[in-house]
C-alpha cells in the first residue's frame, strides 16, 4: 500500500510513529552528551520544561567535531610514538655495535 491509498487516520497514525521516533532519538543524544557540551539545563529545557531538540542538536554536532578533532590528535600521537620506538630500536642497534667494538 503506498502512501497515497493510505486512510487519512492511517496517515496520521504513521506521522506521530515517525515523529515519535525522532524526538526519542534527539532525547536520547541528549543523555549521551557530556554536561558541559550541551550547555545548561535551562538551555536544554525550554520555558515549558520540554526538551530543546535544537540545543540538543547543536551540541551533538559540537561534540562530534571535537571529538573527530580528538581522534586526529591522537592519532598523530600514535604516528610519533611509532616514529620515536623505530628510533629507540635503531639507536639502540648502534648502541650494541659501540659496546661490542
Amino acid at each position: 500500500m503506498s502512501n497515497s491509498e493510505l486512510t487519512p487516520k492511517e496517515s496520521l497514525v504513521i506521522e506521530r510513529r515517525r515523529r515519535f521516533n525522532i524526538n526519542d532519538k534527539i532525547k536520547e543524544l541528549g543523555t549521551l552528551l557530556p554536561r558541559n557540551i550541551e550547555g545548561s539545563s535551562s538551555d536544554i529545557n525550554g520555558k515549558d520544561g520540554r526538551v530543546n531538540k535544537g540545543t540538543i542538536l547543536k551540541g551533538t554536532v559540537d561534540y562530534v567535531k571535537e571529538l573527530k578533532q580528538e581522534v586526529c590528535a591522537l592519532r598523530r600521537n600514535g604516528d610519533l610514538l611509532v616514529a620515536i620506538k623505530n628510533e629507540n630500536i635503531i639507536l639502540q642497534h648502534k648502541l650494541a655495535l659501540f659496546s661490542t667494538s
